[in-house]
């Protein structure tokens, strides 16, 4: 069974920040997935229309909505999230 273009949004975000090793914004998450084209789905990753990049931005605000998102908000502008079990630091203060 294929995975649907929003688990893979899941998954290649998960892959960018626990690579990254820092909150990242979510422009920032897309364009490094871009640049990799995690799955060989494309770019898009799976994505079709005249704005992918939003349909990646709204699977993971909804995401974020959901008490067992893998994903949790550091800062609301511009929208920077973190992996929940990531323990990051902000000038020597816990996030």
């Amino acid at each position: 069974m294929s995975k649907s273009s929003r688990d893979l949004s899941f998954e290649a975000t998960k892959m960018v920040l626990e690579n990254k090793k820092q909150a990242m914004k979510l422009f920032d998450i897309w364009q490094e997935i871009k640049a990799n084209d995690f799955f060989g789905f494309g770019e898009n990753l799976g994505f079709s229309g005249a704005t992918p990049e939003q349909s990646f931005y709204a699977a993971i605000y909804m995401n974020l909505k959901n008490e067992n998102s893998l994903f949790e908000v550091v800062d609301l502008k511009p929208k920077t999230i973190k992996l929940k079990s990531q323990v990051l630091t902000k000038n020597d203060e816990k996030i």
